[in-house]
């Protein structure tokens, strides 16, 4: 009475016509992954329980209102849909994937089926946020209904919101590609949860930096109705270009740095309408945020882009359409700004209140009063830069922002990749957003398994593996990966090799011959390797037996004194990224 046996041919006749190996399972819409990737995935899930699917939840679609964090059209959900005959008339069962990993058959618990990049994939194919690029610089009014926080996932008080905050002329699909990448790590998907948030990119960074602010208030505020905010305290925000003059500006105490560059006034003795005066306060004179632990800039143009300046751009800037409400209360400050600086009158009919574009001039009021705002200590950062070829000399550019616009310190660290100015979309920036995310679990002591492994070992082996001819797969010693056990037959795909690909989950990546005392403790951790699986061609280990191990679980027995030997030639490359050679060698056979 094997449910997910019969679930599987089921779906396979409905989808293929006939039995066939299960590669026509639930795929990703417009899935960009190689045939081969797809069968690799496909061959995972045909040793776990269920069938991936994607549950959607309808909402409203672009510029109709919706409840608080909701995104428009709809909501992605991680599924696993099974058919139960524990009653007289099977049912279809489906599994929240996003929080329940295993279901109980009989006496056995069973790993549920996933596909992690599938809800991601099909949100952009579904939602319209990825087609405002252009019209929230245009008309930014016409979509203020876009404006906030959008959750990926129902809200997990379990996981640390990643925020991701899209530039000038973007939107929230810049961070496509590094969602679809770091998706299927269990890592990621077990603690974190990704958070969209959209905006008008045709009005001032400032002011969509205060609408920024408010709406993570907003989000604090419901966070902390649900219960305890252990997590939302442990917050990561992921910035691109003018995405992160938006969060250094809202984390950042202006103290009296941003209106002593605009007024010479006391605000007290400003004569301003009282709209107008509110708009100054809370632009430049508020309560900096204190829930992130972590900012990502991405190519942030910390002092501006002379691009700005530059007569087409200036064009450009002339044709965004301000929003009404914001239009009266900006053209009175501007003008009191105007006046306060230059102490002379201005006609209210000479002044055009700054756009995104004119205010990210380095010449403009806002940068001088950021360069008085320094960094806040309570919080780690992290810089990205794109270069495309001069290295870290002033000189050097994406593009759009150059080196000493987008260098800032102090930070944790800086890297630069060579991409343009969308840094996003390079892998190497991808690379290294996965990094600081592993550290940041790591410092907050939300791992069970050692660092990541990035240190110069691994870094220089990498360097080599790339010289070697590209069909052939790497050792954590930089050559060529050798098999590791034939009988009884080992590997992820069965094929005698710890190698490793998208369907594998559990990075079956060491080559270890193990112990009685192993057994037994990865046995006590959860995971018994030593009753046979025949349903997932498993025969069972015994003392002696060599085995390509999940790579978590070898370096949490390392940490516990209890790791099998390790056989370096047959161990895959990625295994320094859990741990150092240098423990490998101790242990090796």
């Amino acid at each position: 009475m094997r449910a997910y046996l019969l679930l599987l041919s089921l779906s396979l006749l409905c989808q293929c016509g006939a039995p066939q190996p299960p590669v026509c399972r639930f795929l990703p819409i417009g899935s960009r992954a190689p045939a081969e990737q797809v069968l690799a995935t496909a061959q995972a899930n045909w040793k776990t329980l269920g069938i991936p699917a994607v549950a959607w939840t309808a909402t409203s679609p672009v510029g109709v209102p919706r409840p608080k964090f909701q995104p428009p059209n709809g909501q992605p959900g991680n599924v696993t849909v099974l058919l139960d005959f524990s009653t007289p008339v099977p049912q279809w069962n489906f599994q929240k994937r996003w929080i329940k990993q295993n279901y109980r058959v009989e006496a056995n618990d069973h790993c549920l089926a996933a596909d992690w990049t599938a809800p991601i994939d099909f949100f952009w194919y579904m939602c319209d946020l990825d087609d405002l690029r252009i019209q929230n610089v245009r008309i930014p009014e016409r979509f203020t209904e876009e404006t906030g926080l959008f959750f990926l996932q129902p809200y997990d008080p379990e996981k640390i919101p990643v925020v991701m905050v899209h530039g000038l002329a973007s939107s929230p699909d810049a961070y496509r590609d590094i969602l679809n990448d770091l998706s299927p790590e269990p890592w990621f998907h077990e603690h974190y949860q990704g958070w969209l948030y959209n905006y008008p990119t045709g009005t001032t960074w400032l002011y969509c930096a205060m609408l920024f602010r408010q709406n993570m208030e907003e989000a604090a505020d419901f966070v902390r109705s649900k219960g305890p905010d252990t997590n939302f305290e442990k917050m990561v925000i992921l910035s691109h270009s003018m995405g992160g003059l938006l969060a250094r500006t809202a984390i950042t105490d202006p103290e009296q740095a941003l209106y002593n560059a605009h007024f010479k006034t006391p605000f007290d003795q400003l004569g301003v309408k009282p709209k107008t005066r509110d708009l100054i306060r809370e632009g430049l004179l508020y309560e900096p945020l204190t829930t992130p632990k972590r900012v990502v800039f991405m190519a942030v143009p910390h002092k501006g882009s002379p691009i700005a300046t530059f007569r087409g751009t200036s064009l450009i800037s002339k044709l965004i359409k301000r929003p009404k409400s914001l239009t009266v209360g900006l053209l009175d400050a501007t003008v009191h700004s105007m006046q306060d600086n230059i102490k002379a009158d201005i006609m209210l009919s000479e002044v055009r209140p700054p756009t995104s574009i004119s205010s990210l001039s380095p010449n403009s009021l806002g940068f001088e009063g950021l360069s008085n705002t320094p960094l806040p200590e309570n919080i780690s950062f992290h810089s990205i830069i794109g270069g495309k070829g001069d290295g870290d000399t002033p000189e050097s550019s994406d593009g759009v922002v150059p080196y000493w616009s987008s260098h800032i310190e102090p930070v944790e660290s800086e890297l630069i990749v060579p991409s343009n100015h969308s840094v996003s979309n390079d892998p190497a920036a991808a690379d290294e957003v996965r990094r600081i995310l592993f550290l940041h679990l790591k410092e907050e002591n939300m791992l069970y398994y050692s660092t990541w492994k990035q240190n110069s070992v691994a870094r220089s082996l990498r360097q080599k593996s790339r010289q070697l001819p590209s069909t052939m797969i790497t050792n954590v010693l930089g050559t060529e990966l050798k098999s590791c056990c034939t009988d009884p037959i080992t590997g992820f795909y069965r094929d005698g090799y710890c190698r490793t690909g998208p369907g594998d989950i559990g990075l079956h990546t060491v080559c270890a011959q193990v112990t009685t005392e192993f057994l037994e403790f990865s046995k006590n951790r959860g995971n018994d390797l030593s009753t046979p699986r025949p349903e997932f061609d498993f025969p069972g280990l015994k003392d002696g037996d060599i085995w390509c191990l999940c790579v978590q679980r070898w370096v949490e027995a390392l940490e516990a004194g209890k790791a099998p030997k390790v056989n370096l030639e047959a161990s895959h490359l990625s295994v320094l990224e859990f741990a150092d050679l240098d423990s490998l060698k101790a242990h090796s056979t």
